[in-house]
C-alpha cells in the first residue's frame, strides 16, 4: 500500500507540526540520507574532528589553569578565540550545505510531488541553493552575533525571529533582504510557537549526542584526548575519539529535525496571514 504524501502548506499546531515532521522524516529517510551522504556527511565528519579537537585543547586549558603563567594563559586564550572564530565559520557553511540538501528535496517533493524527480534534478537544484543558503546563513549569522555581543536575550529573539530565512531564500528565491523581512513578519504571527519548535529541535539533537558521548566522559580522571604532540594516528587509538566523532556527528544529523521543522512552520504561518490578510498570496 503506497504510503500517503505529506501535505506541507497547511495550518498547523506546535504538536501537529512535531507529528509530520517524525512522518516525513520517516517516509523520506533513504533519498534525504543518500544526499545527505554525497553533498554534506565529509564536511560534517570534518566539522566533528575540528570541534573535537578544540574541545580537548579547552578541557586540557582549563586542567592546568593553575600552573600557567597569566601571559602564557592570555597567549593560549587568544590563539584559542580564533579557533573558535574559524570553526565558527566553518559550522555555518557545513549547516549551509545540509539546510541546502534538505530544503531543495522539501522544494522538489512540494513542487513535483513525492518520488516524481530525480537525482541529477537534486544535483542541479542543490549547487544553486547551496550559494543561497550560504549567503542567507551568513546575513543571519551576523546579524544575530550582533544582538549576543549587547545581550542574550536580544540574540536570541533576532535568531529565532530570523530562523525561516533560509527556507524562504530556497524556496520563494526573491533574495536575501527580502527572506530575512518575509522571515521576520511571519514568525511575529506565533513568535513563541516558532520558539518552542527551534527549541525543541535542539534540545533532541543536544540531548541524544550528551547521551551518546557519556561513555567517554563518566568516570575518567582526566578528559583530555588530544595530549601535547599526539599524533591523530596516535589519539585514533582512543576508544574516546570514535565515541565523541560518532556522537557529533549524530547530533548535527538530527538538526535535520529543527529544519523540517521549520519547513512545516513556514507554510502554517502563511495559511494563518492569509486568514488575516486574504490578499495576501
Amino acid at each position: 500500500m503506497m504510503e500517503t504524501p505529506v501535505e506541507f502548506p497547511r495550518k498547523r499546531e506546535v504538536t501537529e507540526i512535531m507529528t509530520e515532521t517524525f512522518r516525513f522524516l520517516g517516509a523520506e529517510a533513504g533519498p534525504l540520507m543518500r544526499y545527505t551522504l554525497i553533498y554534506a556527511l565529509p564536511f560534517i565528519v570534518v566539522l566533528a574532528a575540528l570541534q573535537l579537537v578544540l574541545s580537548s585543547e579547552v578541557t586540557a586549558i582549563q586542567e592546568t589553569i593553575r600552573s600557567i603563567e597569566p601571559e602564557e594563559m592570555m597567549g593560549q586564550l587568544g590563539g584559542m578565540y580564533k579557533k573558535y572564530f574559524l570553526i565558527m565559520l566553518f559550522n555555518v557553511f557545513v549547516q549551509s550545505l545540509f539546510i541546502a540538501v534538505i530544503y531543495t528535496y522539501i522544494h522538489a517533493y512540494l513542487d513535483r510531488g513525492k518520488g516524481s524527480f530525480t537525482s541529477s534534478e537534486i544535483t542541479s537544484a542543490f549547487f544553486s541553493n547551496a550559494w543561497i543558503s550560504i549567503g542567507t546563513s551568513l546575513v543571519v549569522a551576523v546579524i544575530s552575533f550582533i544582538g549576543l555581543i549587547f545581550c542574550i536575550l536580544p540574540g536570541i529573539f533576532i535568531l529565532n525571529s530570523l530562523s525561516l530565512a533560509v527556507f524562504i531564500a530556497i524556496y520563494e528565491k526573491k533574495g536575501i533582504g527580502y527572506s530575512i523581512s518575509r522571515s521576520w513578519n511571519l514568525v511575529k504571527l506565533q513568535w513563541w510557537n516558532t520558539f518552542l519548535l527551534n527549541l525543541t529541535g535542539f534540545l533532541i539533537a543536544q540531548v541524544i549526542a550528551m547521551v551518546l558521548s557519556a561513555p567517554a566522559t563518566m568516570g575518567l580522571e582526566s578528559k583530555v584526548i588530544f595530549a601535547e604532540g599526539e599524533t591523530w594516528r596516535q589519539a585514533a587509538s582512543d576508544w574516546r575519539v570514535w565515541v565523541f566523532l560518532a556522537a557529533t556527528i549524530i547530533g548535527t544529523l538530527l538538526s535535520v529535525i529543527s529544519f523540517v521543522f521549520l519547513a512545516f512552520q513556514y507554510f502554517n504561518l502563511k495559511e494563518r496571514e492569509k486568514e488575516l490578510m486574504p490578499g495576501v498570496n
